[in-house]
């Protein structure tokens, strides 16, 4: 049985259509990801180093987008291996808020 997602940790991301990387809490296994923008996100869970980029057309890439206005919920990695999350914007500014928890 799945319980109900308990959060942790939020950090609000100032983000742009330059890639911005910030740190998750140490041992994390479930994100939220909260898309506030009206533009399409695309989000990487990585090392220290991890880049967000919104892939050319037709070509696969690393990461995944989240919708503008939506909520994702995500499994960082089991064994603890991403430490970062990058985010950047197809256009414009605003907010992607990621949610560190457990539970769905």
């Amino acid at each position: 049985m799945s319980k109900v997602f308990f959060p942790i940790q939020s950090v609000r991301i100032d983000s742009s259509t330059t890639s911005k990387r910030v740190p998750l809490p140490a041992n994390t296994t479930n994100i939220r990801i909260y898309n506030s923008t009206s533009s399409m996100a695309w989000v990487i869970l990585g090392n220290s180093s991890v880049t967000a980029a919104i892939p050319a057309a037709d070509t696969a890439s690393s990461g995944f987008p989240v919708a503008p206005n939506t909520v994702e919920n995500f499994t960082a990695t089991v064994d603890g291996t991403a430490t970062h999350v990058a985010v950047i914007l197809q256009t414009g500014t605003g907010f992607v808020n990621v949610t560190c928890g457990e539970g769905w």
